[in-house]
């Protein structure tokens, strides 16, 4: 029997493709208020890391005179501020995208003698996202 020959349909053959149409019709999509509750849940999260919204500490430089904020949160300094450590605390992207998180997880994997899975993620992502010929 040839696959691409037509084929004559039964009524039962439209009988069940209908059923399986209704069947996906009947099928709840997600509720507003389940997405919406995501949006809200994701922003209370970053709400406190957000400038616009918490607040700049110390002093907004572009504002006032005071260079701390440039001090404090250049990229290697040797004590991270607290709402640094909690942004990397937040998700893993956060951690490896600031210099100071990724010298320190590499600090404490070295510490747990898992030094070389840095190294090996950080291939896996350059393979990923670096240059094609490359591969």
């Amino acid at each position: 029997t040839d696959p691409c020959e037509n084929k004559k349909k039964t009524i039962d053959v439209y009988r069940t493709e209908i059923m399986n149409l209704q069947q996906a019709l009947m099928k709840t999509a997600t509720k507003s208020s389940v997405s919406l509750g995501g949006i809200v849940k994701y922003c209370e999260q970053f709400c406190s890391n957000d400038p616009i919204i918490s607040g700049c500490l110390p002093s907004n430089p572009w504002i006032s005179d005071d260079v701390d904020f440039w001090e404090l949160n250049a990229k290697l300094v040797e004590i991270p501020t607290k709402t640094r450590v909690e942004k990397w605390a937040l998700n893993f992207n956060e951690l490896m995208k600031d210099p100071k998180g990724r010298q320190s997880f590499q600090l404490f994997l070295k510490k747990e003698f898992s030094g070389e899975n840095l190294g090996f993620w950080e291939a896996c992502e350059d393979l990923k996202y670096g240059d094609q010929s490359k591969a």
